[in-house]
């Protein structure tokens, strides 16, 4: 099972630019906070520098909120029901739900992955609250992995909205689904510091209108003619074989429909 991503028109509409305001805004860099705040087991983790909503003067920053039922945390490892990981701005308590709330401006549906197995989540967890960082960061000598590296270690599922959109491989195998607008669809590895692109599926790629960016550092996949080469028609659409970085498939395209105007090479 995959990590779902649901982007958030006027929000997280650009994927990967989303992520990197959110870090530019990010000011908290500590541990995070759990809800409730004692008792060893928790609804809520939350990080971010807190916002009153009531103050006129004060400017709400990133956030992000773990939702889940009855998990618990010792060093190194979350565990039990994990539900999602929401990105936004102005976390705050509020006292009437008794819960963390923020402006969500990116959801994360984590709730069908085994979290407590992850090692690598409970990293990227800790990378992004004292970091405020999605990238691997080198911590007391070491290299902690990411969120970035959280979602290629199990795929991800990038649900987009109506408007125009710009969806990302992480490096596992992901399912893009842009929605109605004209959509951009990014393979590029130097994105994410990925070393492959996994295996990829376009549900709704529109030949007519949209396009894929591709960037594997490899002459060998760096003009439109190599692509098409590369490509075959098959019954669930258009395939294109990269070799060792990978595939994409448009689904319920051919390779006929496509043309030098879908691909930017970067």
């Amino acid at each position: 099972m995959a990590v779902t991503i649901t982007q958030q028109n006027g929000y997280s509409n650009d994927l990967l630019g989303y992520f990197n305001s959110w870090s530019s805004n990010y000011t908290y860099y500590d541990h995070g906070f759990f809800n409730p705040a004692s008792g060893g087991t928790y609804t809520q983790w939350g990080a971010g520098t807190e916002y009153d909503p009531t103050d006129p003067g004060d400017t709400p920053t990133s956030s992000v909120i773990l939702n889940g039922d009855d998990f618990t945390y010792s060093t190194g490892r979350f565990s039990g029901e994990i539900e999602s990981l929401n990105f936004g701005e102005g976390i705050h308590y509020d006292g009437g739900s008794s819960e963390y709330v923020q402006t969500d401006e990116l959801l994360i549906d984590v709730s069908s992955v085994n979290v407590g197995s992850s090692s690598t989540f409970t990293y990227a967890i800790y990378v992004l609250s004292n970091y405020g960082s999605l990238e691997s960061q080198t911590v007391f000598g070491m290299n902690f992995p990411g969120m970035y590296d959280f979602f290629a270690e199990q795929g991800t599922e990038q649900i987009g909205t109506a408007g125009a959109d710009t969806q990302s491989s992480f490096g596992g195998d992901d399912t893009l689904t842009g929605g109605s607008g004209n959509d951009t669809f990014r393979f590029v590895l130097d994105d994410t510091g990925a070393s492959a692109i996994g295996n990829d599926t376009i549900t709704d790629f529109d030949a007519a209108n949209e396009d894929i960016y591709i960037g594997l550092n490899d002459t060998a996949y760096d003009s439109y003619s190599e692509i098409i080469n590369a490509a075959s028609d098959t019954v669930d659409g258009a395939y294109i074989d990269l070799g060792g970085h990978g595939s994409i498939t448009l689904a319920g395209v051919t390779v006929s429909e496509l043309s030098t105007d879908n691909f930017v090479f970067a």
